[in-house]
């Protein structure tokens, strides 16, 4: 979070794509440097340490849950309606005295917060750590998670994350090959990368708005129009 903040200072200057461009290019250096530290050692590495193995909670579907409430009360908070401001009318947004390079530089810090856990507790599931890992394939994978259930969406968040996490798994079971019969299709190595940018394309033509938009899922008014139809 703190490195975030210290990028987002000169980064959150810049507007538009401009921004993605150069959030891509501190991946790019940040990958160069890891890939190239391999002679980078702690002092004392020989001494023996006790492995910390992750707290079994964290792992527990109420984790996700914590997240996705935060992220909630983030949206419907004073800060999340700036936030809104400031995306849909920025001149508005100033107008009202909305200061957006603040707000977007904490929204930059929170979200590398939260990113910084996730990675930290998805490195206690990994073999191997490799810098490759987060590359890419994974920005990409997660852009899209974005873009399909709605970027404006806390609820489309999460169902875009579980649409393209079951399309992901999917196609990658069908790689090695698919058997129909007699007839054998395969390898089909990269569907998986394929199948995703598919995805990306037509919701990018057809729906470029995700599948909820700025809506959200509201318990209490699904019960009403069940219970009025």
């Amino acid at each position: 979070m703190i490195i975030a903040l210290l990028i987002g200072i000169p980064i959150l200057r810049l507007s538009g794509h401009f921004v993605a461009v150069a959030t891509l290019g501190f991946l790019i250096i940040t990958r160069v440097v890891l890939i190239n530290a391999g002679g980078i050692h702690p002092r004392h590495a020989h001494v023996h340490r006790p492995s910390l193995p992750i707290p079994p909670w964290v792992g527990q579907p109420w984790w996700a849950l914590f997240n996705v409430y935060v992220a909630w009360c983030l949206k419907h908070s004073t800060l999340g309606l700036q936030l809104l401001a400031a995306r849909d009318d920025p001149w508005g947004a100033r107008g009202v005295g909305v200061a957006i390079g603040r707000v977007r530089l904490i929204a930059f810090g929170i979200s590398a917060f939260f990113t910084g856990v996730a990675g930290g507790l998805w490195a206690h599931f990994l073999t191997a750590f490799s810098p490759n890992a987060f590359y890419f394939s994974k920005t990409f994978e997660i852009i899209v998670m974005m873009i399909v259930g709605g970027m404006g969406s806390v609820t489309g968040s999460v169902l875009g994350t579980l649409l393209v996490m079951s399309v992901t798994e999917l196609l990658r079971n069908l790689e090695p090959g698919v058997a129909v019969g007699s007839f054998t299709l395969g390898p089909l190595y990269g569907l998986s990368q394929i199948g995703l940018a598919v995805l990306l394309i037509l919701l990018t033509a057809f729906r470029r708005q995700g599948l909820l938009g700025d809506r959200e899922f509201r318990l209490e008014a699904t019960i009403e129009r069940l219970g009025t139809g």
